[in-house]
């Protein structure tokens, strides 16, 4: 029995997408402040960095690593301007990916290797992160804080 990478890829990529948009939404409508500023900050860089993607197994293209750091350093304000425990871990996510853009340039990951941490950190984690801050926002307005 052989896997059948390009139907597991295709699942992990718009399983990620999907759950973006169904989080950020939900950030929006459900999310305080701090929680709506992590939503606009993933929105824009999956947005710029699918309009840059390379699509030819070269790896990530300079301007998804712009954004990549960009994003970390923007999720780095919000965690010291907000004190919200999930943004610092929502930027330990983003820092895991920016190193893994250096690390698969220059150890040479393979593509399967690389886009599976580059899309966990990148991805999954921080969409993570995100919703435990919106439930922990939620958790705060019930009980009225």
């Amino acid at each position: 029995m052989t896997l059948d990478w390009e139907l597991i890829h295709f699942f992990w990529k718009y399983t990620a997408r999907s759950l973006c948009i169904i989080i950020c939404v939900w950030a929006f409508l459900q999310g305080g402040v701090t929680e709506r500023a992590g939503a606009l900050i993933t929105i824009v860089a999956w947005y710029i960095s699918f309009i840059h993607a390379t699509h030819d197994g070269s790896g990530p293209a300079i301007t998804t690593v712009v954004v990549d750091i960009v994003a970390m350093l923007c999720f780095a304000v919000l965690a010291i301007w907000s004190r919200r425990p999930w943004t610092f871990f929502i930027t330990a996510c983003m820092v895991n990916a920016v190193v893994t853009h250096f690390i698969a340039r220059t150890l040479g990951l393979g593509t399967f290797a690389y886009v599976t941490v580059s899309g966990f950190w990148g991805g999954y984690g921080i969409l993570a992160c995100l919703a435990a801050g919106i439930m922990g926002h939620r958790a705060l307005v019930r009980q009225g804080g």
